[in-house]
């Protein structure tokens, strides 16, 4: 907790009870011995199980403890009881030892969201405490200025805007710390730069900060742990201590740096605060890696992924503390790094689609809200249930107790460990999205298709990691990555533009990224994994200088090697049954012939055409048929992705418009989902790599199998393709069906830009 809410949490305790005294079963003193001991986890425990109704002294208290132990859900619902119970109270009254407690809401809610990573609501709660402070403020709440300057500093770096965020750390500066301010606020503010600017990446002003608190001593205080162990120090000192240690590596001070983490890392304590422990153990390996100890960095790497793994989703908890985000992809990227330098290939790959399965975790805001859990049950309704006590055991191993023992951790572990393994027996799709859950390289290659071989691709920094795997094992290449996204912007804008460049671009994509793998990928199909930018790429047009990479292999596409194993089986027998909605939106006449056309190729279909191709008609009515087609348009928006949508037909009271997010709510069983639509198959880039779009949408959703767009397609290309793919199917797989219908596109208008834009994601059986 900050050093404002922490005086406001001590003014409570020695000043606010004494306003009404509690009621039974825990008493104004028994409030003040537990919080004074530390023991915040029964103190939200006693305040918070209803026995009592709580005046806003006690309900303070109860957020404070909850803001403490780090419990998220039961803090934001207390912090909107409290601020209710402050709106419209007598100021006369003195709270907390403040005139208004109201600021020390919006802090500890900036505190929280930052946390959890929700960076623009944590900006807005920061910039109200600042207009409280502005407003009511006085010398005597310069802690609350400091403090509320602090989070909107650490939002703004997190945002990456550097200018305003520095503007926020000069303002901290000009406070003056005099007598009338408080004895707390030169600590306060000295230790607020440093969190600023070790979040800017500036480590000798971070370092200053540090130096100038004259009641901090890196040395001091490991000492008082190994004889004393103080109270809550491995919350308090050990992120301070973490904080100076990362100001020396950032100033290049290797060896003082590297002393300095050893000397944390053999105390048994550290692992107690995981968030601090993987950061220290990366810097580790980054130190191994500028010494030449590529063994001893593979080791450190590893050992940081691990606690990494066993983190809660999209929670940072020491974010806000110490203002320092380290980027978990990384660590992931200098493993990769260092074992393809080993020559340990099949390690890389796991480790590559470990990362992507960790971007995925992150990617949830709250692990626990899935509004597809009927599908993801299977009929199984303990599912919920277990789920439940996944959530309570984690948040009890989270939960920032101060005296928690070695024995107590190992015990909270255990269960961690127990709850996740009944999750995933139970689901093991559902617990794909709570956790990582390895897999080998030799497991990944079973999931390929008999005449298959994987292409893995990987983007760290300027290096491009390819790596090529099948049953017959791993190899792996370093290729070059720098200029890679402008390259692919490059040549997807002449391929929209049909410009000869296009040819040209190319070829110089394919020289780049196929090219160098021939030798271990042959003639065979291609399963292509994509990172990053690679996801945009049309691989189909890739161009070796007399043919096309289509016209050499067949391909499919997928986020993650991983994800194939949670895929649903096709039905198998006869596709003739589809449900197909056309020209929704009245003003594509080639969507609506091509639904017709289809109708004919696919017997027994339903057919919705124009007003008729409802949202509702395709939610209602779309589990009953193995394929779905949707003719129609599509919208990509890439600020907010989940927002991407198909237009349907309104209807009353709905405006007919399919957003992505909404696919997670939909329990479909089809095994193919064709979206012959106009970039369908875009979506944003997550800092993993991954790729938010339609595509996982409808494949969570329970479709075996996608097809979609890279780009705006033409009406008279895609109904010929689409007609040709249908009639294929009866035939072939999907895969080489879309294959062969393209080629066929192909040969009759070669330019790219009429039949490279769709895709095959998912099965291709």
């Amino acid at each position: 907790m900050t050093p404002a809410i922490v005086r406001v949490g001590a003014a409570l305790f020695a000043l606010a009870l004494a306003i009404a005294a509690p009621a039974q079963p825990i008493s104004s003193n028994q409030i003040v011995e537990l919080a004074g001991q530390g023991r915040y986890d029964e103190l939200a425990q006693r305040l918070g199980g209803g026995a009592q109704k709580l005046d806003p002294g006690e309900q303070h208290a109860l957020c404070y403890a909850y803001s403490r132990t780090k419990q998220y859900r039961p803090l934001f619902a207390c912090l909107d009881r409290l601020e209710a119970q402050l709106r419209g109270r007598d100021r006369s009254s003195i709270l907390f030892g403040l005139d208004d407690a109201t600021p020390t809401v919006y802090l500890m809610r900036a505190e929280a969201l930052l946390d959890l990573g929700q960076i623009q609501p944590a900006s807005e709660q920061a910039q109200k405490a600042l207009a409280w402070y502005d407003k009511e403020g006085g010398p005597g709440e310069r802690d609350i200025q400091i403090d509320a300057l602090a989070a909107s500093a650490l939002a703004l770096a997190r945002a990456r805007d550097t200018a305003k965020a520095t503007e926020a750390a000069q303002k901290i500066e000009a406070i003056k710390a005099g007598f009338s301010a408080g004895p707390n606020v030169a600590t306060n503010r000295t230790f607020a730069l440093a969190r600023v600017y070790l979040a800017l990446g500036q480590y000798d002003k971070a370092c200053a900060a540090l130096e100038a608190d004259t009641q901090f001593n890196f040395r001091r205080s490991v000492e008082e742990l190994l004889h004393g162990n103080p109270p809550n120090w491995v919350w308090q000192q050990l992120p301070r201590n973490f904080m100076f240690a990362k100001c020396r590596f950032g100033q290049g001070k290797l060896d003082e740096a590297k002393a300095r983490y050893d000397e944390l890392l053999r105390l048994p304590t550290l692992r107690q605060n995981t968030g601090i422990l993987w950061m220290i153990l990366y810097d580790r390996g980054r130190i191994a890696d500028q010494e030449g100890d590529r063994d001893g960095a593979i080791r450190f790497y590893r050992d940081a992924i691990e606690v990494i793994e066993q983190l809660r989703s999209s929670i940072d908890t020491e974010a806000a503390k110490i203002g320092f985000v380290a980027d978990k992809q990384a660590v992931y990227g200098n493993l990769v790094a260092d074992l393809l330098a080993k020559d340990r290939a099949g390690e890389a790959l796991e480790y590559v689609e470990r990362a992507k399965a960790r971007a995925l975790v992150d990617l949830l805001a709250d692990r626990y809200a899935f509004p597809n859990l009927q599908r993801l049950d299977r009929g199984d309704t303990r599912v919920a249930a277990l789920l439940e006590q996944h959530r309570v055991a984690e948040e009890a191993l989270l939960a920032q107790t101060p005296g928690k023992t070695e024995a107590t951790l190992t015990q909270q572990r255990a269960s961690v460990s127990v709850s996740l393994d009944n999750v995933r027996k139970a689901s093991p799709e559902l617990a794909s999205l709570i956790t990582v859950a390895p897999s080998s390289a030799a497991e990944l290659a079973r999931l390929l298709d008999p005449d298959e071989v994987g292409i893995q691709y990987y983007l760290f920094g300027d290096q491009l990691f390819a790596l090529v795997f099948s049953a017959q094992g791993s190899r792996g290449f370093t290729l070059a990555g720098a200029g890679l996204i402008s390259d692919i912007r490059d040549f997807r804008s002449a391929i929209l533009r049909r410009t000869p460049q296009a040819t040209v671009l190319g070829e110089k994509l394919y020289a780049r990224l196929i090219a160098p793998l021939e030798p271990a990928i042959g003639n065979r199909a291609l399963l292509i994994v994509p990172h990053s930018g690679l996801h945009y790429l049309p691989f189909a047009a890739l161009y070796d200088g007399k043919n096309y990479l289509l016209e050499k292999h067949a391909l499919r596409v997928t986020t993650s090697a991983s994800a194939l194993k949670f895929l649903r089986k096709p039905t198998g027998g006869p596709r003739s049954a589809a449900l197909i909605l056309g020209n929704p939106t009245l003003d594509l006449p080639s969507a609506e012939q091509e639904a017709k056309n289809l109708a004919k190729i696919l017997p027994d279909s339903s057919v919705l055409i124009g007003a008729k191709a409802t949202k509702q008609a395709l939610i209602s009515a779309g589990p009953r048929f193995r394929t779905l087609h949707i003719a129609g348009h599509g919208v990509f928006d890439a600020a907010q992705p989940l927002d991407s949508r198909l237009l349907l037909a309104p209807a009353a009271g709905d405006s007919g418009e399919l957003r992505v997010g909404e696919l997670y709510t939909l329990s479909l069983s089809a095994d193919l989902v064709t979206l012959s639509a106009c970039e369908t198959g875009l979506g944003r880039i997550t800092d993993g790599g991954d790729v938010i779009g339609m595509t996982r949408g409808f494949l969570y959703a329970g479709a075996t199998t996608v097809v979609a767009s890279l780009w705006q397609v033409s009406d008279e290309a895609t109904l010929a393709l689409m007609e040709r793919f249908y009639t294929n199917l009866g035939k072939m797989n999907k895969r080489d069906a879309m294959r062969a219908a393209q080629l066929d596109v192909a040969r009759k208008i070669p330019q790219p830009y009429f039949w490279a834009a769709f895709y095959l994601t998912g099965s291709s059986g």
